[in-house]
């Protein structure tokens, strides 16, 4: 709009210029009189009009070129310019969320760098299904980034590790399973879990680690994609075909790029300490079994560490980028 109001400016332009040398030139060549006098205001007021269109398109043109400009980068509180995503909370309103680097890996496998940062860990505030053990809530700060496979780990994955002589072998329940190469490994327990993060070069993540990544940078959502259950954006009771999982990233990831963080298998998440086989520890996100209650980014479940499931998997997780 700018740029067609500048152009009808400077065609003003263009015409009182014309009438201003016309009228120039025919008090040049004609004798004085009251035409010519006549036409010597018409130039005066031509000039004017030529003066000021010029300078109301060049403004225009201004405006123009200043509304098409991209956004200022944003400071964060260091100083430093931050790269950055957006997205729309449940008020409308646009919140800065930083974007992490999705080329990474933890050895091989695929990973997402979660960027450093400061957020509150257990019960989001405002949500009414909390649990006693998502109580009290802290905040947890990294001041480093980690890296967070993007999926969780397959299969395939695993058989690898067992073929390598690191991992143990799935137990005789796990069944067909063992050839499911793209579903998330199920039927390991905790040292099993532990075992292969290890192998890749990496470790499980604790408890803050897994909550923090899940939220993806929006502490005041329920869920990894906002506050309101959506059953097409994660594998759950609802959803899950025979009882079991999919094959993994078949959903949406969150706000940083990771995928099942909600349903699918639960993860297993470790304390950093040699933990016994009948230790209870937390797992989390849910599973293909679970309800929406459970697949709250705030909810974990308490087993065994030695437990071996179907609807037990994990990711992995290393310091640094």
């Amino acid at each position: 709009m700018g740029e067609v109001f500048s152009y009808a400016m400077f065609g003003v332009a263009v015409l009182a210029g014309a009438a201003a040398f016309v009228g120039g030139y025919w008090q040049k060549h004609h004798a004085a009189s009251s035409i010519t006098r006549y036409l010597g205001h018409v130039i005066l007021v031509s000039i004017i009009i030529a003066v000021l269109a010029i300078a109301i398109g060049i403004a225009a043109v201004a405006v123009e070129q200043r509304r098409n400009l991209p956004p200022k980068p944003i400071i964060d509180g260091t100083g430093a310019k931050s790269t950055t995503g957006t997205s729309q909370d449940t008020s409308g309103s646009t919140i800065t969320v930083p974007a992490p680097r999705v080329d990474a890996h933890v050895g091989r496998i695929a990973a997402v760098v979660v960027p450093a940062g400061s957020e509150m860990f257990g019960c989001t505030n405002g949500d009414q299904e909390c649990a006693a053990n998502e109580f009290p809530t802290t905040r947890i700060s990294f001041g480093e980034p980690f890296r967070m496979t993007k999926d969780e780990i397959t299969g395939g994955e695993y058989a690898a590790c067992v073929t390598a002589g690191r991992c143990a072998d799935l137990p005789p329940d796990a069944g067909d399973w063992r050839s499911q190469t793209d579903l998330p490994v199920a039927w390991v327990d905790g040292d099993d879990a532990n075992e292969f993060c290890h192998w890749v070069g990496g470790r499980l993540p604790n408890e803050a680690e897994w909550e923090y990544a899940a939220r993806g940078g929006r502490p005041e959502w329920r869920y990894p994609w906002g506050n309101t259950f959506d059953g097409e954006k994660c594998v759950f009771a609802g959803s899950a075909k025979d009882r079991k999982p999919s094959p993994v990233g078949a959903r949406p990831g969150n706000e940083w790029g990771l995928h099942d963080m909600a349903g699918n298998v639960a993860e297993w998440c470790y304390v950093g300490q040699t933990t016994s086989p009948g230790e209870t520890i937390a797992v989390r996100g849910g599973d293909f079994d679970s309800g929406p209650s459970e697949l709250r980014v705030s909810a974990k479940t308490i087993t065994a560490w030695g437990r071996r499931s179907p609807g037990i998997g994990f990711r992995c997780v290393a310091v640094g980028q």
